[in-house]
């Protein structure tokens, strides 16, 4: 007769438990998930920002390659200011 009554009371405390257990594992999965999302939004946001940063320095690099490429074929002159005008003229 021990035995039911030890039975019964395991039976009610785990119905009692039970619940509690469950829900502490769907939260333990639906923190786990968040976490993962959350990773992951991060990683690609950060490689966003470096891909934009790259495309920018490579730009830059490219421009400064064109203008010393330009300044070859066509060399930038300026007036000369200090030059005299002979006095035959």
């Amino acid at each position: 007769m021990v035995g039911y009554p030890l039975l019964a009371f395991v039976v009610v405390r785990l119905g009692r438990l039970l619940p509690v257990v469950i829900v502490e594992i769907v939260v333990q999965i639906v923190e786990v998930i968040v976490v993962k999302v959350v990773v992951v939004e991060v990683i690609v946001i950060v490689e966003v920002v470096v891909v934009q940063l790259l495309v920018v320095l490579g730009a830059a690099v490219l421009g400064g390659i064109v203008a010393a490429q330009v300044d070859v074929i066509v060399p930038r002159v300026g007036p000369k200011l200090h030059v005299k005008t002979p006095p035959d003229e």
